[in-house]
């Protein structure tokens, strides 16, 4: 009989991390596994009917069933999380899997009443500055379900110090891609570049990242003014949306590069940007394992990142051009426009080195990285923990054990006792 895994996501509608979710149920062995999709959302929204549908349609065309599920923003968590509850009780899937905050924390409760066998969630990124409440919270979430998926080593760090997810219930799977939805079009660059109102000889240098403070994008503007002085022709184009648009396009004005970069939204046509790119460049203060970087990798692209270890982890030194090479951290506050300006300037003058740097990237992406591989490490860790769960509770949930996967023994505690005024602020009130 195949296993129910339902992953649970923010959104239908296309962003990276639905798209990895597409990706990984695509990639499930289907004699073995029953893959579904449910969007929790706190509310609709006025573009809700036409993005969701559009999302909806798509995993539909992959024989992938898909629901969205609105939860009251103005209740209290036990009711806001009842309609989740009396879902999953209805479905009774095997495994749930999170993959968005703070969807990890209603399933995390939610799954534990319906009577969920596993339960549990990636973390993609990490999060600086977490209340008492919140770290609470998290490692209440991380001990009543049966493990976290930390997308990198940086990751893992991030939930063991500040999340205070137990050692054991922490496992590594890194993100994969579809190297095969990476297929460009190829239409002459001439096409592309009108799309962009630029001119045909113009070096393009592109940025993929939603618009939001931690995506550092303000430090490429702050850059490009030396960029150009050396490169008159280079472009910066920032392909997303999001809040810090506004402020974005004024900082492009008042360091007078208004006309060399381009906002150019969210576009569709977005494999073919970077393949005609002539690097990328990606500036976070701070990331998990970026699907962006992959995708580019994947494509030999030349790469100018931050200095971050997960960056280290998934291009290596000989695979991405970093600013600052001998500060390797897991996140920044800040970072320094002239070092990335001369990052940016000296690959566009040694093109050779840029293509050597693309393909080394290509080749340990390619090696490492792969949906198939991500997808069978995710199947791995469903069977160990569905195994588990039937041996200690009979289908009902984890407890302290060890169990063995990716080639190592990792312990269980059972849960601590805690205090319930404890338990009662991390979940909003509600105590069992």
């Amino acid at each position: 009989m195949r296993k129910r895994v339902l992953y649970v996501v923010e959104t239908l509608a296309g962003c990276g991390t639905t798209d990895f979710v597409c990706d990984l149920a695509r990639h499930l062995d289907p004699r073995r596994f029953a893959p579904a999709v449910l969007a929790l959302r706190a509310a609709p929204t006025d573009d809700w009917s036409a993005r969701e549908q559009a999302g909806l349609r798509r995993f539909e065309a992959q024989g992938i069933p898909a629901w969205v599920l609105h939860l009251r923003a103005d209740q209290n968590f036990r009711r806001r999380t009842r309609p989740l509850t009396r879902w999953l009780r209805e479905r009774r899937p095997d495994v749930v899997h999170a993959h968005s905050r703070p969807a990890d924390l209603w399933c995390a409760w939610s799954g534990r009443r319906a009577g969920v066998p596993v339960r549990i969630y990636s973390r993609q990124a990490t999060y600086g500055g977490l209340s008492l409440t919140t770290r609470l919270r998290y490692a209440l979430a991380a001990r009543s379900g049966a493990g976290v998926v930390a997308v990198s080593a940086a990751v893992a760090r991030h939930l063991r110090a500040d999340e205070w997810a137990p050692e054991g219930r922490v496992f590594a799977i890194p993100d994969g891609v579809d190297f095969e939805k990476l297929a460009p079009s190829d239409p002459p660059p001439v096409v592309l570049r009108d799309k962009l109102g630029l001119p045909e000889e113009a070096r393009l240098v592109t940025c993929l990242a939603s618009l939001q403070a931690r995506k550092g994008q303000g430090v490429l503007i702050d850059a490009w003014p030396r960029v150009q002085a050396r490169h008159p022709d280079a472009h910066l184009v920032l392909v997303g949306t999001g809040p810090e648009q506004p402020s974005l396009v004024a900082r492009a004005r008042a360091v007078g590069c208004e006309a060399a970069i381009v906002f150019a939204g969210w576009r569709d046509d977005y494999v073919d940007l970077l393949d005609q790119s002539e690097m990328i460049a990606h500036p976070s203060l701070w990331e998990g394992f970026s699907l962006t970087l992959l995708s580019a990798a994947a494509l030999a692209k030349p790469i100018v990142a931050t200095p971050l270890s997960s960056n280290l982890e998934m291009l290596g030194a000989a695979g991405c051009r970093f600013p600052e090479p001998r500060d390797i951290r897991d996140e920044f506050e800040s970072q320094d426009p002239r070092a990335w300006a001369r990052a940016i300037a000296d690959l566009l003058d040694d093109r050779r080195a840029a293509r050597r740097l693309g393909r080394e990237a290509r080749r340990r992406v390619r090696a490492r990285f792969s949906a198939e591989l991500t997808a069978r490490r995710h199947e791995a860790l469903y069977d160990a923990l569905l195994e588990r769960a039937q041996v200690h509770w009979g289908g009902a949930r984890p407890y302290g054990g060890s169990l063995r996967f990716a080639g190592k023994t990792q312990r269980f505690r059972p849960p601590a006792t805690a205090r319930v005024g404890a338990i009662r602020a991390a979940t909003g009130g509600v105590s069992r």
